[in-house]
């Protein structure tokens, strides 16, 4: 029996079998829906399992898919697979495969443990001989944030060609294998999802521009998955009437459908060139708060320190400015934690050992290194499980031993020692005091608090806002850092 989900009434994601399957042929419709793709983990250590036969409507094989399926030996591919991800099929007994010429991309360790495996790294290496670089934009528009609208006259063609030239050797860097997706340093949509898009021309355009998404990524449009969040790569032609001017591309969320409005728009001259600035939003269709809150709110630290470390690897800003990046991020990742823990009704413990903590960051005769290590790491942690609410009620209550562990780790005290030190006890939001009995109580309700589940939805929505203004700020450096060039 195959089990599944159908995601935004547009495709179908399989999420596994019975363990006694044999031979699977996957469907490729369900309930008259494309099955699109295979989940992570999908097919995951089924022992029974000897053959499978994967229809061609399925763009994409997760990671771990069919991970330790050790009797797994036959595997056909349809035309129509084009994405085979990191560790799918790894420690199986594949001893042949052929893949089929839509595939585009396979993972990182995708067939290790297999027989197949060489004729698989054969035909890479055979692709990627054949890939040459390309330009992935023509040179002649760059996105902008809405904070350089008081510096038009600043941005020449040299500037936008420059910036470009940046997107397309990254691209580059990622064909090679020396970079991975996620650093891409490729302009997120902040600012209330609008921006400045810069476009030169030597002669005046004759009709308005405007803005359409390229055929390649009307494709990947609706295949985003609850497991796997994770940005798509957006390009964007930009058209004067039925002619192409330039494109651009961008990172966002998986989504349904994208719309642009140009909200304004500016024309300046100089230097023999035309100058057209649009200020434009992007109206983003996805599929609730699990897609467009979770990757922006809850992968958006982790994301953006990437983003800025690969331009510091690329010398786009310097030493002094990655370090207060990162020293900033680490900052406001604890600030933001604690502030949402300590507004939650019902878990009082977790809130009694956030006060313990507080009390030791704040006392000037303890050395706190070890705690703060450990807090950073614990927080992100914490970020990539909030997913949804239930994730949110297991921080609160599975994972506190775990906090209180490693407080003790960090301090070299018990933790009753430290309550005792610093006078705290478990109370609950109005500073009463909690009996054992309120404790369970009040755990036993957690789920069907109308405040928690607000303040998990508020909780998203404002580290999202913090990551905008995090990111305007951050991406000054690097335009300040091209003008001194």
């Amino acid at each position: 029996m195959i089990k599944y989900e159908v995601q935004g009434n547009k495709i179908v994601v399989l999420l596994g079998c019975d363990d006694t399957e044999v031979e699977l042929g996957l469907p490729d419709t369900i309930e008259n829906l494309p099955v699109s793709k295979i989940a992570p983990d999908a097919f995951a250590e089924k022992k029974n399992l000897r053959a499978v036969e994967i229809p061609g409507t399925c763009k994409v094989i997760g990671p771990y898919a069919f991970a330790a399926c050790p009797n797994l030996e036959h595997v056909i591919l349809d035309e129509g697979v084009e994405t085979i991800e990191d560790w799918a099929f790894i420690n199986c007994n594949i001893k042949e495969i052929k893949l089929p010429s839509t595939i585009k991309s396979i993972g990182s360790n995708a067939f290790i443990g297999n027989k197949c495996k060489n004729d698989i790294d054969e035909y890479m290496e055979k692709v990627n001989a054949i890939k040459k670089p390309k330009n992935h934009t023509n040179n002649k528009c760059c996105m902008l944030p809405l904070s350089l609208a008081d510096n038009m006259r600043k941005i020449t063609d040299t500037y936008i060609q420059l910036e470009s030239k940046k997107i397309d050797k990254q691209f580059d860097e990622r064909l090679m294998g020396n970079i991975t997706n996620k650093q891409l340093d490729i302009p997120f949509v902040f600012d209330g999802d609008q921006f400045i898009l810069a476009v030169f021309n030597r002669k005046a355009f004759e009709n308005d521009l405007t803005l359409e998404l390229s055929s390649e990524t009307k494709t990947k449009m609706g295949l985003y998955s609850e497991n796997d969040p994770d940005f798509i790569n957006v390009k964007v032609r930009v058209m004067n009437k039925d002619e192409e001017v330039s494109e651009f591309v961008f990172k966002s969320p998986y989504f349904e459908n994208l719309t642009f409005d140009i909200v304004s728009k500016q024309k300046l001259e100089h230097d023999g060139m035309q100058y057209y600035f649009l200020t434009v939003k992007a109206n983003l269709e996805c599929y609730g708060n699990g897609n467009f809150d979770r990757q922006f709110a809850l992968n958006m630290y982790d994301d953006l320190l990437g983003k800025y470390e690969t331009q510091f690897a690329s010398g786009l800003i310097d030493n002094e400015q990655i370090s207060y990046i990162r020293d900033t991020i680490n900052n406001r990742i604890y600030v933001t934690m604690d502030g949402f823990i300590s507004q939650i009704d019902g878990a009082y413990v977790m809130n009694y050992v956030y006060n313990i903590i507080r009390s030791y960051l704040n006392d000037d005769n303890t050395d706190h290194t070890a705690l703060d290590q450990f807090l950073t790491d614990k927080l992100f942690e914490f970020y990539d499980k909030l997913s949804d609410f239930n994730s949110f009620a297991q921080i609160c209550f599975d994972d506190q031993n775990e906090v209180m562990q490693g407080v003790e780790e960090a301090t070299g005290k018990k933790l009753e020692e430290l309550a005792q030190q610093y006078q705290i006890d478990v109370v609950d939001l109005l500073g009463n005091a909690m009996s054992e009995e309120d404790i369970q109580t009040a755990q036993a309700n957690f789920i069907n608090n109308q405040n928690n589940y607000t303040l998990h939805a508020d909780f998203l929505n404002y580290v999202y806002q913090e990551m905008k203004s995090l990111n305007q700020e951050f991406n000054e450096f690097k335009y300040n850092n091209s003008k001194k060039k």
